[in-house]
């Protein structure tokens, strides 16, 4: 089996068409699965947090 990584633009209409497609092939076939993973940032969560909380006391 092959796997294949594509990034999509969910908002354009060229993605959702080739979106809607894929997962048309997918429900009607055993042989096609479509595994669907969220955009994950690139920055540590807790980096993301210290930064808020600094951009937070410097508005006061």
């Amino acid at each position: 089996m092959t796997t294949i990584t594509l990034k999509i633009n969910e908002k354009s209409k060229k993605g959702k068409a080739f979106l809607e497609m894929a997962r048309v092939f997918s429900e009607n076939s055993k042989e096609i699965v479509l595994i669907e993973e969220e955009d994950k940032s690139p920055y540590n969560p807790e980096f993301v947090k210290r930064i808020k909380k600094q951009a937070l006391r410097k508005a006061d």
